[in-house]
């Protein structure tokens, strides 16, 4: 039995240091990065008129994924009760006609071992942005392995208000 704890144990370390080798390289932390956006946009930002969201690099370590949604009704179906009865405050404000829309945002930025998740819904109407919520959650990290283990639950608390 100690033997096979032993291999256990050896084959864990070896799994994490092919882990950290693979993130050696310029492209791994943005492919990390693009990966989760992705996959956090089909489940927070896409809707029936946009699919297949694609994140984009915005800054040096910094990358986002957004959606719009003009059919109202669509948009607030919004599952944060504080999200929700903001947008149906500010769609009564609004006629359908202004042109109004909800824009979801995602947003992860990487610097000194440290990543910053920050989420956002927003109002536009006739020229107007308004902030309906917002949140943001970090983690300080060691090395890429675990920011590669975390970075799904970091950013999954702040896509709370969605």
């Amino acid at each position: 039995m100690n033997n096979q704890s032993y291999n256990k144990e050896e084959l864990q370390k070896e799994v994490n240091d092919k882990v950290r080798d693979s993130f050696k390289s310029d492209d791994s932390l943005d492919e990390l990065v693009r990966f989760t956006l992705e996959n956090f946009s089909y489940r927070y930002l896409e809707t029936k008129n946009q699919k297949n969201l694609k994140p984009e690099m915005i800054a040096d370590n910094t990358w986002k994924i957004e959606s719009s949604e003009s059919e109202l009704i669509e948009a607030l179906k919004a599952v944060n009760p504080e999200t929700k009865s903001k947008l149906i405050e500010q769609a009564k404000l609004h006629a359908k006609k202004d042109g109004a829309e909800v824009c979801n945002k995602i947003q992860i930025q990487l610097f000194d071992n440290k990543v910053q998740c920050n989420c956002f819904v927003e109002w536009k109407a006739e020229d107007k942005t308004v902030a309906i919520n917002s949140a943001q959650s970090s983690l300080q990290f060691e090395d890429a392995l675990e920011l590669r283990n975390k970075l799904a639950k970091i950013l999954e608390e702040a896509c709370e208000i969605f």
